[in-house]
């Protein structure tokens, strides 16, 4: 059997939900039609998000599981952002255009550097992503440049999140990118743009050293769920929602990607009636 349908969804649901006093959004977040999630797993995917890595291994009193959960919500969590900005600009000098909406941002000349260095333009845009999504970049992106036709590093930042530049800057100077893993990416961002702050790289050189210690550390300390065939249980499994033990004939989870994206929009959370959620103000 596989080991995500010995989960009560729905009491996870309840229990990410009641550790999420307030929701992002209004209520048509939740509501309004989607290609591939539900209103109940929309809600899923920000409550698990919101939670954490730690809060979801908590709900579903299993280490994979809930590694896999909160993952899996990271992706569900980005698909729904808008479509990706139209990728029409004036013509600019340099290799850096930023949007004078964004102003302060740092880094910049390092970004600037690598640009040229990698000969393909960076653009920095304000872009209305929703409430969820703090920033959105894409490498390689077909844009038009001045009336020429370019491709470009584009990164669009929400207005009210401009501090997601740094994890978005990471994404931009991830050399493997596009991974086939979305979660290792994520990770490489993550890790990249906190050191990015922290440690200010002066150069090039630096840099690529920075790039080696991030590759090193997320090789290092990848989930359970996919350093194992089947995953590792620890703990107290949360009452009717998970089964106390794995068998032999248990399916591995699904691996990161479009899989485990089409996996999580098929959990099953009937009998779970969305509640109202509670916008932010």
């Amino acid at each position: 059997m596989s080991l995500l349908s010995g989960v009560c969804w729905p009491d996870v649901l309840s229990a990410l939900l009641a550790s999420t006093p307030q929701l992002p959004g209004d209520v048509a977040l939740y509501l309004a039609p989607h290609a591939l999630l539900s209103p109940r797993h929309r809600l899923l995917a920000v409550c698990a998000v919101e939670a954490g890595p730690t809060g979801c291994v908590t709900v579903t009193g299993d280490r994979a599981i809930g590694e896999w959960l909160y993952d899996a919500s990271r992706s569900a969590y980005r698909a729904l952002a808008p479509a990706e900005h139209p990728g029409a600009f004036p013509r600019f000098t340099g290799w850096v255009r930023i949007d004078p909406m964004l102003p302060g941002l740092p880094l910049l000349g390092l970004a600037a550097a690598h640009a040229e260095r990698a000969q393909e333009p960076l653009i920095v845009v304000r872009a209305d992503l929703g409430p969820l999504i703090g920033g959105r970049t894409t490498q390689r992106a077909e844009v038009t440049i001045g009336g020429r036709h370019r491709t470009a590093t584009l990164v669009e930042l929400s207005q009210a999140t401009p501090e997601a530049w740094p994890h978005e800057l990471g994404h931009a100077l991830d050399p493997a990118d596009p991974r086939r893993d979305p979660v290792t990416s994520e990770a490489f961002a993550d890790t990249l743009g906190a050191l990015l702050l922290t440690e200010q790289p002066g150069s090039l050189a630096e840099l690529d050293a920075l790039i080696g210690r991030v590759e090193t550390t997320i090789s290092q300390t990848a989930p359970s769920y996919r350093r194992h065939g089947t995953p590792l249980r620890q703990g107290a499994p949360l009452a009717t929602s998970v089964s106390n033990a794995s068998t032999n004939d248990d399916e591995p989870l699904p691996a990161p990607g479009a899989d485990s994206l089409f996996t999580f929009a098929g959990l099953n959370l009937h009998g779970w009636v969305p509640t109202v959620p509670q916008a932010r103000e």
